[in-house]
This record gives structure tokens, C-alpha cells and sequence, in this order.
């Protein structure tokens, strides 16, 4: 089942602004801090086009000098992805990140996948276009599907 939606923290909030600057999407970040050392994992996403290396350096280039001065003494180690193509969906706000993108759900009400394009998420359902089932038959042009109703969501 996907998490629900979470009040974003500041440090999350930051980095999104900070990418976004670039046109790029904040999908995931994770902080890990012990002791001497701070790791940051940045996972991002393009809406407009596959991210490439060099949207990644650009985000990177814009992070790793702010974080580096806000950890201040310790030891930073910063890694900045891109979502890859089959990522498990883990969130229900990363649906609203990966609008217009082509997702796999696995319904509990039917026990059986469904694909489609990601075309409006709400704040209940979302709307699902060119939806197929698992063999790849076409099923609908469009699909509304209740966000309550999904188990499991990737990237295809």
C-alpha cells in the first residue's frame, strides 16, 4: 500500500526549491547523520524529459556547496539519482511527481495489474490514460482509479 501524503520537512522543502531552480523534481531525499559524517541521497526526476548526467551534476554542483557549509565540520558525502526506470512508487505525492509518466498498479479490488499513463492524481483517485491489463489489452482510454484501492505502483 502506498504512504500517505507527508507534511514535507524543512530540509526536504530546501533541496526542492534548490533543484527546482533547475527544472527539475524533488522525488525522494534521505538523511542519514552519525556522528563525524552526513550522507544525503537526492533522488530527482524531469518532467519535461529523461533526466540526464548532466542535470544530475547541475544539481549536484548546486547542493554540495550549501550542504557543506551547513553541516559545517563534517564529513559530507552528497549522491544525486535519478529515479530509474522501474522504481517502486512509494509515496501517494510521488503519483503527483510522476504525472504524464507510464506506471504499473496492482489493485486489491481486482487481485491484477493495470497500466496507463498518469494523467491527474486527486486528492481520492486518479485518473489512469491508455489503461491496459497485465497481458497488454487494452482495457480503457481513460480509468479512474481509487488511491485506497492500489497495493503496489511502479515506473515502467
Amino acid at each position: 500500500m502506498l504512504e500517505e501524503r507527508k507534511e514535507k520537512e524543512s530540509l526536504f522543502r530546501e533541496v526542492e526549491s534548490l533543484v527546482g531552480s533547475i527544472d527539475l523534481r524533488l522525488v525522494e531525499l534521505r538523511h542519514i547523520g552519525k556522528g563525524e559524517k552526513e550522507r544525503l541521497e537526492v533522488t530527482l526526476y524531469k518532467p519535461s524529459e529523461p533526466i540526464s548526467s548532466k542535470d544530475l551534476e547541475n544539481a549536484y554542483r548546486i547542493l554540495y556547496p550549501r550542504y557543506e557549509v551547513i553541516f559545517d565540520n563534517r564529513d559530507l558525502t552528497l549522491e544525486v539519482m535519478s529515479p530509474g526506470v522501474g522504481r517502486n512508487i512509494k509515496r501517494i505525492d510521488e503519483l503527483e511527481t510522476f504525472t504524464g509518466s507510464r506506471a504499473s498498479f496492482y489493485l486489491k479490488s481486482k487481485s491484477a495489474y493495470i497500466s496507463g499513463t498518469i494523467s491527474k492524481v486527486e486528492r481520492e483517485s486518479l485518473l489512469l490514460l491508455d489503461a491496459e491489463d497485465e497481458k497488454g489489452n487494452k482495457i480503457d482510454s481513460s480509468i479512474s482509479i481509487m488511491l485506497s484501492d492500489i497495493a503496489k505502483a511502479k515506473l515502467i
